[in-house]
């Protein structure tokens, strides 16, 4: 850093515009999926699936529930909320006897 840097004149940083909430999740959606946030509206469209608008959900996995999500999905061909949207409809899709098997098999972490 020189003195110029110091000076009270000096040009500001250039500020970013700023962006809603709604706008900033949208951004860092399109970010997730390797595309640029052009407009609102892309970040919108790309959302949506067969016409419903993801949203966005918070819950806890376990440290080897992470690792095993992160090997599945480290390829880079699926996302791992798309790997979860498909793991979740082959569950429901199941019997409830077998829905009920696997859960009593499964390790509680």
């Amino acid at each position: 850093m020189g003195l110029a840097d110091l000076k009270k004149n000096a040009s500001p940083a250039k500020l970013s515009q700023q962006l809603s909430l709604e706008e900033f999740i949208d951004g860092a959606t399109l970010y997730a999926m390797g595309m640029k946030r052009h407009t609102s509206q892309a970040a919108n469209d790309c959302c949506k699936h067969k016409g419903r608008r993801f949203r966005n959900a918070t819950f806890t996995l376990s440290e080897t529930s992470i690792q095993q999500l992160t090997e599945m999905t480290g390829d880079g061909h699926i996302a791992k909320s798309k790997l979860l949207r498909i793991l979740i409809n082959e569950h429901f899709n199941r019997t409830k006897e077998t829905q009920a098997q696997i859960e009593s098999a499964s390790p509680t972490e």
